[in-house]
């Protein structure tokens, strides 16, 4: 629209606001991405899984809640709706909900830079359900016996990429006696098969 109007020396400054998720599909986001900034990598990998959230090894959650609680707002800011929270109580999920309620009330403070004023009130508003891996209730809302759900249960599905290790004959074996592997990686978002059969 800049281009076509001539408008591109009235643009001083880009910024890009609200990116804390990728958008995998139309109805698909995560917040993978999401880097803990004050925490070595081998670390950030680490802190986000169940075990190390429900064992006396975790720290500090803050900075998950934090990281989480960003990316949601970022996800709801971008769809300009006002989300009804509910969280199971007491523990993560209870947490950031806490954190993500009282940083939409201070934008709805905010009128100037608001992001859910214009559409986001009213009587269809979505609904927020946020709970924790404890309770499993993801494996039957989610994971259905099709192709997509048995991938992410099975192999190693990452930000639309599916990554397969196959053993090798090799032409010399090892000194070590180590089996030697090659891996074939799929690209879901441009693959026929995975496209007519996944769901």
């Amino acid at each position: 629209a800049a281009v076509t109007h001539s408008a591109i020396s009235s643009i001083k400054k880009i910024f890009d606001q609200h990116m804390n998720f990728i958008s995998l599909e139309k109805d698909l986001f995560t917040l993978k991405h999401v880097k803990l900034v004050d925490q070595p990598s081998a670390e950030i990998e680490s802190s986000s899984s169940f075990y190390k959230f429900n064992s006396n090894k975790m720290q500090d959650p803050e900075p998950y809640i934090n990281a989480v609680t960003s990316g949601l707002y970022a996800v709801f800011a971008t769809l300009g709706a006002l989300p009804i929270i509910r969280a199971t109580k007491g523990h993560m999920a209870d947490g950031i909900a806490k954190k993500l309620d009282k940083r939409m009330r201070d934008s709805l403070r905010d009128t100037r830079a608001s992001m859910f004023m214009d559409n986001g009130l009213g009587f269809h508003r979505p609904v927020l359900i946020l709970l924790d891996r404890n309770v499993d209730y993801s494996s039957p809302l989610m994971h259905s016996m099709n192709l997509q759900s048995i991938c992410h249960d099975l192999l190693d599905l990452n930000l639309n990429y599916i990554s397969v290790k196959q053993e090798v004959a090799a032409a010399r074996p090892s000194p070590t006696g180590e089996k030697q592997y090659r891996t074939k990686v799929i690209d879901c978002s441009k693959d026929k098969t995975w496209q007519e059969n996944k769901h």
